[in-house]
């Protein structure tokens, strides 16, 4: 989702933490399925779906964030020597902050 957001130009206008979980989360999501319907968001414009996002709960979007946080998820250790000591560290790369950051 990351190259997807930087390629509609979305990462420049993330100038915290909290606005990179609204643009991940948003990302994220392609539609909202109801008791009665399935609305896509592909039929609503950004602001649409800004409004729709910021008039959550503080429980449903934390919900929301959980479970996009609960994703499955690329991890790696890497290997490798200190170069003072030489002392063999490995090092677990793993969820958005350890990639980009």
């Amino acid at each position: 989702h990351y190259d997807h957001m930087r390629e509609n130009g979305n990462m420049k206008e993330i100038n915290s933490a909290t606005d990179a979980i609204l643009q991940l989360t948003k990302s994220c999501m392609s539609a909202v399925h109801t008791e009665e319907e399935r609305v896509s968001f592909k039929d609503y414009s950004e602001a649409d779906i800004n409004e729709f996002i910021e008039s959550m709960s503080v429980d449903q979007f934390n919900d929301l964030v959980d479970w996009t946080t609960n994703l499955p998820k690329l991890t790696h250790d890497v290997e490798f020597d200190c170069i003072s000591c030489q002392h063999k560290n490995t090092q677990t790369l793993e969820g958005l902050q350890n990639f980009f950051s």
